[in-house]
């Protein structure tokens, strides 16, 4: 939809427009007067469909309808998210939007006393991680009093992290009269127990509804046989057919992996890593530097599978068939974002065929098995022969 169509203040409108937004996604559109009216909400949307602007465009409208914003002010919304990576992304997409709305992140593996000191500011939102806003919390150092709207953003993979008990400890330390905003890619049973619990009159948002695909429409999914060393060398074909040009996030299972990986010759001048052993501060200039497009390979664990939102990712690989189809659709929901088309890569080896089949009948999503990709004589080709049984109408060229 337009911005024109939508009851944005001037000063949002032309914000946006500075950043290139000329136009609002469905979650956007269909959630903003539900919000701005202060209800209570439980949106399921895709990765990548726009969700935080959705839930930032409603708080900055009325906090800019504030007139009595003072030095020392106390935070009047809160977000969680459950990773460092996305918290900043966050805070940082508020500040894009809107400049004049003070926003702070909040989290753990750096110093406290910057964090501190800005609280004491003032500011208008705090974003975080649960267990920095403990501290906080705990320490005295942060005054969630007059919050007026609490945010939980990626609900799911707070529960596949193990944070619910640090969520609710959260949750109570807010004022019973605050709006509650839940936002999930999946509606695992605690979500739901949360609204139940904490909202008032809730109203519920299905952004996916019938439509089996959990993954964005736009991803194309391609599952390759590969051995496990031979991923260096097949992600340099990879990306040279598929990347385009422009930026690719290689996911691995384990650190050693990673920096395996990034030190081939086939990809070390070209390719850096995240993963746990990295320190934030250069966690957070290494994906500066790929948004910015310094480097076009990233490779990382995890960690950086949530809320990374660089729109010209094109191309996604996992170097192994994830454990579980949530992991699944965060990994390739790195690209495809915001109706952008990408294209997600899995490689396989013997055996995981059907694992394969399973994550497409749970996401209803069709792998493309792409013949050729591997020299015949390795040991993937007749992995691939394999998966022609499994899968006998998809092999291709």
């Amino acid at each position: 939809m337009n911005l024109e169509e939508v009851p944005l203040s001037k000063k949002v409108k032309a914000k946006l427009k500075e950043c290139g937004i000329t136009s609002l996604f469905p979650v956007q559109v269909k959630t903003f007067q539900t919000l701005m009216d202060g209800k209570d909400v439980v949106v399921r949307s895709r990765t990548g469909s726009g969700k935080t602007i959705a839930f930032a465009l409603p708080v900055i409208e009325k906090i800019l309808a504030n007139k009595t914003r003072k030095h020392g002010r106390l935070p009047s919304c809160l977000v969680i998210a459950p990773t460092r990576e996305l918290a900043i992304q966050i805070d940082r997409e508020f500040t894009r939007i809107q400049p004049e709305v003070a926003s702070t992140c909040v989290y753990g593996g750096v110093s406290i006393g910057m964090q501190v000191s800005a609280l004491r500011k003032g500011v208008d939102v705090v974003v975080g991680t649960p267990g920095r806003l403990i501290d906080h919390l705990v320490n005295g150092t942060l005054d969630v009093s007059a919050v007026e709207t609490f945010i939980l953003d990626e609900a799911d993979e707070m529960l596949k992290m193990g944070f619910q008990d640090d969520v609710e400890r959260i949750i109570e330390y807010l004022p019973p009269s605050k709006q509650t905003n839940l936002w999930s890619a999946t509606m695992p049973t605690w979500v739901k127990d949360l609204a139940q619990k904490y909202c008032k009159d809730v109203v519920f948002f299905d952004m996916v509804g019938n439509d089996s695909t959990r993954t964005s429409i736009t991803i194309e999914h391609i599952a390759i046989a590969c051995g496990y060393d031979s991923h260096a060398n097949a992600i340099s074909r990879v990306v040279k057919k598929y990347g385009k040009g422009g930026r690719v996030l290689v996911f691995c299972r384990t650190k050693l992996e990673v920096d395996r990986l990034a030190n081939h010759p086939s990809l070390k001048t070209t390719a850096r890593v995240i993963h746990g052993d990295v320190s934030q501060l250069q966690r957070e200039r290494t994906l500066q530097d790929f948004r910015s497009g310094k480097f076009l390979i990233l490779v990382a664990t995890d960690v950086a599978a949530r809320g990374i939102d660089v729109p010209e990712v094109e191309l996604v690989i996992q170097t192994c068939v994830p454990e579980d189809s949530n992991t699944f659709v965060h990994r390739s929901g790195r690209t495809g974002r915001a109706g952008r088309k990408g294209v997600s890569v899995v490689f396989y080896s013997g055996g995981e065929e059907r694992d394969l089949l399973e994550i497409e009948e749970e996401l209803g999503i069709q792998f493309h098995l792409p013949v050729g990709t591997m020299p015949s004589s390795s040991p993937a080709h007749c992995t691939l022969r394999a998966a022609q049984r499994v899968f006998p109408s998809r092999m291709r060229s």
